[in-house]
């Protein structure tokens, strides 16, 4: 009882010194705000990623959105305004959430809806704002409309690319083989995938370049589903560039998010928040470019998106991060700064860092849990090379082109040691790293331990992120 004592936000110097009074509501406040139509969005979004299938216990009887509420405490003491759910819609896991196979409901194996609004409650009641990951590129091959697209009905065929004469110079962005799969129950037709077979890619435009306006309804409506009925107040965008599609130029097969301007996508993001004000909303882009011409398509003056996370920074070493990331922001001050999440392996990015990216006074930032106690990747013992690749679509289908191109290398064999090597070279970089299981009893005593030693990467990260947030709140023992 006396750690959770510490843990209540109004012992914490973060409530006391005003931080995040401005924003701070009840449930109920949060209710009412909505119905008024007034904006209470923080001037700057302090995010802490959660990835929930890490906080499973591998039996499906968790409450895993109980163990994330539990955090929210320490998270708020941190500076943290904002909660990034990774997907936690129904999917049969073949990339790890992000095929959906259901947008309007909740995976059982984290917990039922109920548990869910709850968990959106507490942390309203904290002051602390919900996104949601939203997936416009594909969906699950065992999403209803796929299975109706199959079954011939002419909306849903619509809704997906199909065809007799796939092209065989695209690649899927994972292990640079066949965009293409072939279609069950249908011989002689192929679907797309931009990623896993299992992730079929959504039609938005056809060949005039005419928005498909059955999907754009269907994801009004599951946008509406979340921020009406169960009180989310955003949504963090998945490789929205993904949607640009330019057949014709097969070198954008394989890097297609990285090469793509946005200027499909943009469209259908106008279409689905331009009249969404209220909402909080951040967009994954690879900009490569010099200039930030990518984030700014998607965001900033008179956009509907709020905040850009470039994930092509966030994969750059430690080494060039720091001079990267400062140029950007000094060209797009709403850039979201995020070193770590669940596509990138826990890197050893230094405190100094993360301090000098929020001396150049960002919009936003986002930390990724465990991020604030200093996680590392996990050992082979802690996290067995089985479940690891399993729980990466991209390092499992990369490990077995590496394992059949060295069996083509060497006349049909390889040696144990052979592939051991390709494992290590894999796993080192993998996402599956950020994906690890972890312990929510040993992390909710990690964070107690860490929060009373001054020293500790919590209480670092704490002084940086809270003075950060604070330089831009506005004084609560002013009159103005």
């Amino acid at each position: 009882m006396e750690k959770e004592s510490k843990s209540t936000p109004e012992n914490h110097e973060f409530t006391d010194d005003g931080i995040l009074k401005t924003i701070g509501r009840t449930a109920l406040q949060v209710e009412e705000t909505k119905k008024s139509g007034e904006t209470i969005k923080p001037k700057k979004i302090a995010c802490m990623e959660v990835y929930p299938f890490s906080f499973e216990d591998g039996e499906g009887k968790s409450n895993v959105f109980e163990k994330i509420t539990s955090l929210l405490p320490y998270w708020k003491n941190l500076g943290i305004n904002t909660i990034w759910l990774a997907p936690v819609y129904p999917s049969p896991r073949k990339d790890m959430g992000y095929d959906i196979s259901n947008y309007e409901e909740i995976d059982e194996r984290f917990g039922m809806l109920e548990d869910f609004d709850n968990f959106v409650t507490e942390a309203h009641n904290q002051g602390q704002k919900v996104l949601m990951d939203l997936v416009l590129n594909h969906t699950s091959t065992e999403h209803e409309w796929f299975k109706k697209a199959l079954s011939g009905d002419p909306k849903y065929r619509n809704f997906y690319y199909f065809t007799e004469t796939p092209q065989e110079d695209w690649h899927n962005f994972f292990d640079d083989q066949s965009a293409w799969a072939a279609s069950p129950n249908h011989p002689g037709e192929y679907y797309l995938h931009s990623f896993h077979e299992n992730q079929a890619d959504l039609r938005w435009f056809d060949e005039d370049g005419n928005l498909n306006q059955d999907l754009l309804a269907e994801f009004q409506k599951v946008i509406d589903f979340w921020t009406k009925e169960h009180h989310v107040d955003g949504f963090r965008l998945d490789v929205p560039q993904a949607i640009d599609k330019d057949f014709a130029n097969p070198e954008r097969s394989f890097e297609i998010a990285l090469q793509s301007d946005g200027e499909q996508s943009s469209l259908v993001i106008e279409k689905l928040f331009g009249d969404r004000p209220e909402l909080i909303t951040t967009v994954e882009v690879f900009d490569v470019s010099d200039d930030d011409s990518v984030i700014s398509r998607y965001s900033g003056p008179g956009k509907p998106i709020q905040f850009a996370m470039n994930a092509w920074l966030a994969m750059q070493p430690e080494s060039e991060m720091l001079e990267q990331f400062s140029n950007s922001i000094k060209r797009t001050p709403n850039l979201m700064v995020a070193t770590q999440s669940h596509d990138t392996s826990r890197k050893d990015i230094s405190n100094e860092v993360l301090t000098k990216l929020l001396e150049q006074e960002p919009e936003a930032v986002c930390l990724y849990m465990g991020q604030e106690i200093g996680l590392d990747n996990p050992s082979v013992e802690e996290f067995g090379n089985e479940a690891f690749f399993r729980s990466d679509a991209q390092a499992d289908m990369q490990l077995k082109a590496a394992i059949e191109l060295k069996k083509k290398e060497n006349g049909g064999f390889i040696s144990q040691a052979e592939i051991d090597e390709i494992i290590e070279k894999i796993r080192s970089n993998a996402r599956a790293n950020s994906r690890a299981p972890i312990n929510d009893v040993y992390y909710l005593a990690e964070l107690a331990r860490q929060e009373v030693d001054p020293s500790s990467t919590y209480n670092f990260l704490k002084k940086a992120t809270t003075s950060w947030v604070k330089r831009d709140e506005p004084d609560p023992n002013s009159n103005t």
